[in-house]
């Protein structure tokens, strides 16, 4: 979470993922971000394409996607009623993911990604490397995780203190 308290007010982070199981759950450090004015663009697997293949390769289960996406009904039922800055967008992509990415713009302007290698479920199987997207191997990945990004269903976003597209059919009363 020292992503969010690293960008400068305004900017964007890109978070393309598996389940977003474990990010969803600092709903805390996503409400400083969306004070801050961040802008939040998430992607995760869809749940109705996973497969038993999927769930034995990957540890991907689609419980794993509905526990984050009750932490993102949460979030979005206190931004419905405080109106921060920020923006929130949630896509669904179909893309067989053993890892994940986020990119972001450091304090300093550099922008950076951090890549999450998963080798199992729990965090202690996790290697995380940051990489700075101005060289080769940073760049490669940028363009890999934004292109499942920009070609991933919009599912849900909020932005000028209102739901904007709601296709979950939430109801936030």
């Amino acid at each position: 979470m020292n992503v969010i308290e690293q960008c400068p007010e305004d900017s964007k982070i890109i978070s393309v993922a598996r389940s977003h199981f474990h990010l969803l759950q600092k709903t805390d450090e996503f409400k400083k971000g969306l004070e801050k004015g961040l802008t939040f663009e998430l992607a995760c697997a869809d749940p109705q394409k996973i497969t038993p293949y999927l769930t034995k390769v990957s540890l991907l289960y689609d419980h794993d996607i509905e526990s984050a996406l009750t932490d993102l009904r949460e979030l979005l039922k206190w931004a419905i009623k405080t109106k921060p800055k920020g923006t929130i967008e949630l896509r669904y992509h179909g893309t067989d993911l053993y890892d994940s990415a986020i990119i972001f713009t450091s304090e300093g302007g550099e922008e950076k990604l951090v890549w999450d290698l998963s080798f199992g479920r729990g965090l202690t199987q996790k290697r995380v490397i940051i990489l700075n997207t101005g060289y080769q191997l940073g760049e490669d990945l940028k363009s890999r995780y934004t292109t499942i990004y920009n070609n991933a269903t919009p599912q849900i976003r909020y932005a000028n203190g209102e739901i904007e597209l709601n296709e979950f059919d939430w109801e936030f009363i």
